[in-house]
C-alpha cells in the first residue's frame, strides 16, 4: 500500500487494487473518539484523487454526505411496506399484489447489486428484460404494458422512499426512461344491450340475477359481495355500502373497508331491484331451513349453499359464462335470421366490472349531473368521474352542439 497523502481535512492513498481510498475527518463522537468517513474510488492518478478528495471533504463538511449502508433493495422494499401505517396502511389486496410483483420478478434482479450501486441504466435494462418475459398465468404471450407500468410504479415508490430516508444519495429513477400506458378503453353495454341483458336474465338463478342488477346500479364487485342484510332498507329503497369482500391468496376471503372514504355511501335503488332482493332473501331463507343447523350465519346477501360468504370472484365468472351461453343460444336459434343475430348478441369484452361502467355511461347519456354520478358510484370526487368517463361526456357535448346547431339553422330560416 502506498504512503498516505494528507490534505487539510482528509487524506488519500493508492490501494494495491489500483483504486484510491479517501478519508475525511468527521470530528469526534459522544465519547470523544475520532470519527472518519471513507470512500473507495477509481482515479487515473493522484491529481484526480485530490479532486475527488476535495469534493468528498465538501460533502462531509456541508452535511450532504450519505454513508453507504449495507442494505439490499429487498431490505428497502420491506421497510417501505412496513412504513404504511395508520391512514397510509395498504389495503390487503394491494399489499399482496406488491409482494407478488416483487417476489416474482423484481427481487432476483435487483438483489444482484448493492443498493447505492443501482443506476438508471440497470433499471432500464430491467424493464427491457421485463418486456421480454413470458406471462406466468395460463394466458399466452408477453407481459402487458399495463403490468410493466405496475412494476415501474412500485420500483419508483421504493427508490423515492430510500432517497427520502437518506439511504441513497440520489434517486436513479429520475434518469430512467418513463413507462407510459395508453388509457384502457372502457367496455360497457349501450342502452339496447342493457335491454337484451335484462331480458336474458329473466330465466337466470335469482341469486346471480340479483348480483347483476345491483352492479348495474354502480357497485364494484367487492362491494356487492360485502353486502349484508342489515345494509338493505326496504322502507326507503336504499342499500348501504360500508365494506368489501375480497380473496387474498394465502389468507382466504377477507372483509375490508371500501376503496375510499367516499365509497362508503347509501344509495337509492329502483323498486324493481328491491323487489328482486326481497325475492332472493326469501329463497335464501328457504335454503337455510333446508340445511338446518349446518347453516353458517354470515348475514351476507350472497352466500354458499351453507351460508358462508360466497367466493368474491364467483359472480364475475358466472357472468362471463352467462354472456357466452346467451350468444351461443342466439347463434343456434333457427327463428332468428343470420343477418339479425348480431343485433341480439352481447359483447363478450364487457366484464362484471363493466356493469359499473355501464351504469355511469347510461346516466351520463341521460343527462344526470356529474356530482350525483360521482356520489352514487363512490368516486373520491367529480373530477375522477370526469377523467375516467371523458369519452362519454364528449359524446354528450357533441349532442349539445347538435342541438345548438338546430338553433342557428332556425335563425337562417327566418332570414
Amino acid at each position: 500500500m502506498s504512503q498516505e497523502k494528507r490534505r487539510s481535512a482528509g487524506s488519500y492513498r493508492l490501494l494495491p487494487s489500483g483504486k484510491y481510498q479517501l478519508a475525511v475527518s468527521a470530528g469526534t463522537d459522544s465519547k470523544g473518539q475520532r470519527q472518519r468517513h471513507y470512500k473507495t474510488i477509481e482515479a487515473r492518478n493522484d491529481r484526480e484523487a485530490e479532486k475527488a478528495l476535495a469534493a468528498f471533504i465538501t460533502e462531509v463538511e456541508g452535511g450532504t454526505y450519505i454513508e453507504p449502508v449495507k442494505m439490499s433493495f429487498e431490505d428497502v422494499f420491506k421497510k417501505w411496506i412496513a412504513s404504511h401505517q395508520g391512514e397510509k396502511e395498504l389495503a390487503p389486496k394491494t399489499k399482496a399484489r406488491y409482494e407478488q410483483l416483487f417476489d416474482l420478478r423484481i427481487k432476483d434482479y435487483f438483489n444482484r447489486y448493492k443498493l447505492e450501486k443501482i443506476n438508471a441504466t440497470m433499471i432500464d435494462d430491467f424493464f427491457t428484460e421485463l418486456r421480454n418475459m413470458d406471462r406466468l398465468d395460463r394466458r399466452k404471450g408477453k407481459l402487458s404494458e399495463q403490468t410493466v407500468k405496475h412494476h415501474y410504479r412500485l420500483i419508483n415508490a421504493v427508490f423515492a422512499y430510500a432517497y427520502r430516508k437518506g439511504l441513497i444519495k440520489s434517486n436513479p429513477m429520475e434518469k430512467t426512461e418513463p413507462v407510459s400506458v395508453q388509457k384502457k378503453e372502457i367496455h360497457c353495454f349501450n342502452e339496447e344491450q342493457i335491454t337484451i341483458l335484462l331480458e336474458a336474465l329473466e330465466t337466470a338463478e335469482t341469486k346471480f340475477k340479483t348480483t347483476i342488477h345491483i352492479a348495474l346500479n354502480g357497485l364494484r364487485l367487492g362491494e356487492v359481495m360485502g353486502l349484508e342484510w342489515s345494509d338493505v332498507d326496504y322502507k326507503n329503497n336504499t342499500i348501504r355500502i360500508e365494506r368489501t369482500s375480497q380473496y387474498i391468496a394465502g389468507k382466504g376471503i377477507i372483509t375490508k373497508k371500501p376503496k375510499t372514504k367516499k365509497s362508503t355511501r347509501t344509495i337509492s335503488m329502483p323498486e324493481e331491484v328491491m323487489n328482486l332482493i326481497r325475492q332472493h332473501e326469501i329463497e335464501q331463507k328457504q335454503q337455510r331451513m333446508k340445511v338446518a343447523n349446518k347453516w353458517e350465519n354470515s348475514n351476507r346477501l350472497f352466500t354458499t349453499e351453507l351460508g358462508a360468504p360466497m367466493f368474491p370472484e364467483t359472480p364475475s365468472k358466472w357472468f362471463n359464462e352467462f354472456i357466452k351461453c346467451h350468444n351461443e343460444k342466439i347463434k343456434s336459434d333457427p327463428d332468428i335470421q343470420e343477418d339479425n343475430k348480431p343485433l341480439h348478441m352481447l359483447p363478450e369484452d364487457v366484464t362484471f366490472h363493466g356493469l359499473r361502467h355501464t351504469s355511469v355511461s347510461y346516466l351520463i347519456a341521460n343527462g344526470e349531473d356529474v356530482a350525483t354520478i360521482a356520489q352514487r358510484h363512490g368516486h373520491s370526487n367529480a373530477n375522477t368521474t370526469l377523467s375516467i368517463y371523458a369519452h362519454s361526456f364528449k359524446k354528450r357535448d357533441e349532442a349539445a352542439a347538435d342541438k345548438m346547431s338546430g338553433l342557428f339553422k332556425k335563425k337562417t330560416a327566418v332570414k
